[in-house]
Parts: structure tokens; sequence; C-alpha cells
């Protein structure tokens, strides 16, 4: 590990009174740190399922996530430093609404739902009242949803400028 790293990651859990396992816990959102733990404490196993694989899937492709609470939706806004492509790449780009239904998970895109073959799962909610960032619902059902979701949209939904290898802090 780069030395800085584990020099900042020790001086982390000495300010918190933890250890370096805790901090890394709480920077990769495991566990009680976890976005569903945080705001869907009591939704039903289905739905839990498909939050921790969505999530899982964002946080591995979007180092430095943060999660943007709202009376209505959590959103997903990555971290903000220099990148190639940035615009409104780095504000939400990925919100779920509060609300949910049983065993089915809804995400929102902030994508132009006009530039998009609509599938059976997709709606174009631009005309109607919604909560959450974004004009473009997606609705999830399984954990083949969430891999189409990432097919379709990996480019929307990845880090959009991952940084050079090589590259040292």
């Amino acid at each position: 590990m780069n030395p800085r790293i584990k020099a900042q990651l020790e001086r982390s859990a000495a300010f918190d009174g933890g250890d370096v396992e805790q901090v890394l816990r709480r920077i990769l959102h495991i566990d009680e740190f976890s976005m569903r733990a945080r705001h869907f404490p009591t939704v039903d196993q289905p739905f839990a399922s498909l939050l921790d694989q969505l999530d899982a899937e964002l946080c591995a492709r979007n180092p430095g996530l943060h999660y943007v609470s709202r009376a209505t939706y959590v959103g997903y806004r990555r971290e903000e430093f220099p990148r190639r492509h940035v615009l409104a790449r780095s504000q939400v780009f990925v919100s779920v609404p509060l609300s949910t239904r049983r065993g089915v998970l809804v995400v929102l895109l902030p994508l132009d739902p006009k530039r998009y073959e609509l599938s059976e799962n997709m709606r174009d909610v631009s005309s109607i009242g919604h909560h959450g960032v974004g004009d473009l619902e997606v609705t999830l059902r399984s954990p083949d949803d969430i891999t189409q979701l990432f097919e379709r949209f990996g480019d929307w939904l990845g880090d959009p400028a991952p940084p050079a290898t090589g590259e040292s802090l």
C-alpha cells in the first residue's frame, strides 16, 4: 500500500477513535455505512437484494462516491475533482426514490428519454411528477435487470474519466 495512503488512513482512524478497517468500511460504504442501512432499513428482502447489488456496482465503478439525502430520494454523486468530462456528470447521476414498491427497485437517470428506445421497464417521466433526479425511470425487478442497466447505460453509470494507470499520489 502506498505509504501516504496508509498514513492518512491511520490518521483518520486515530481522529475517529477507531481503526483503519472501520475507516475503510465507511469510505467503501460497507455494512452499517451502506446506503440501504441508512435510508432503507426496513425494506423487504427482494428490494434489499436489488438495492445492495445496485449500490455495490455503482460504488465499484465510482470511487469517492457520495450519497445525497433528500426528503423524497437518495442520490448518487461522484467525487468532484478535476476530470476530462465533468459538466453535469459530477452532480447526482442516479437517484432512488424513498417510496418503494414491494420487490421492485426504481431508479431515475438524468438522461433525455427521447434519445433512447424505451423498453418495457423504462419510461419517460419528464411530463409527470416524480421523486428523484432525472426524467428516465428504470424499473429493476431482478439481478438480470441490473446487469442490463449497466450494459445499456454503463458509460453514464461508470466513472467518466478514470485516472490513467501508473498515476501516483
